[in-house]
């Protein structure tokens, strides 16, 4: 609320006020302002802007599970094991703990996705595999000293959208998302749509907010 006060020489002060409403969804934070996001991931729905081993990224092909806009992505990868992409430097991840790693994503011809947060080495990490056909969390595995691994998957309206996360406490800094498009070491070809990734310091899943390299958006 904003309440304005005229006085204009009158006795007896004027009060208008007026209600704003702010859309935080459509704000937009340039690199002077400060804001205090969660999320830990540059590019956070630019997969194009991460780095690609034996994947093909191609933006903005179908819209995206949280407000309808056509900014979900499309990662394929070759018949190869180990494709994947890469987001390696994370934002103020200077400290061991908790973490959850999570993203938004939706079966094309592969109907399988893979979550890895770890070690820049990948000597220590935390890893779930989804399954994008029925929902379901198909493994989780802890690696390297990494402990208190949680896995989930859940829905997001009924068009095949899932929002997958992994949580588990970790004793190194220095590190990185992988999101495979598959079953990580499988060799199929194929894709998934991938939109909102996301990395926080916490011991539960938070809603998700969006980070690219220059400004902030609060989706």
């Amino acid at each position: 609320r904003v309440v304005l006060i005229s006085r204009d020489n009158a006795s007896t002060p004027v009060v208008s006020e007026v209600t704003v409403t702010i859309d935080m969804q459509d704000r937009i934070f340039s690199g002077n302002d400060i804001h205090s996001w969660t999320n830990l991931v540059p590019d956070s729905e630019a997969f194009d802007n991460w780095t690609q081993s034996g994947t093909t990224t191609t933006a903005n092909q179908i819209a995206n599970p949280i407000n309808g806009q056509v900014t979900a992505d499309l990662v394929t990868k070759t018949a190869t094991g180990y494709r994947y992409v890469l987001k390696s430097s994370l934002s103020t991840n200077d400290n061991a703990g908790t973490y959850v790693a999570s993203v938004y994503a939706k079966a094309e011809t592969n109907t399988s996705v893979t979550i890895l947060f770890s070690k820049s080495d990948v000597s220590q990490g935390i890893r779930g595999i989804y399954d994008l056909s029925n929902g379901t969390v198909t493994s989780s595995v802890t690696f390297g000293g990494a402990s208190n691994i949680s896995t989930a998957i859940s829905a997001i309206g009924t068009d095949g959208w899932y929002r997958c996360s992994v949580i588990g406490t970790v004793t190194f800094d220095n590190a990185r998302i992988y999101i495979y498009p598959d079953v990580y070491n499988q060799t199929n070809a194929g894709g998934v749509y991938l939109w909102g990734a996301q990395v926080t310091q916490s011991s539960s899943l938070l809603d998700y907010e969006s980070y690219s390299n220059s400004t902030g958006t609060k989706a």
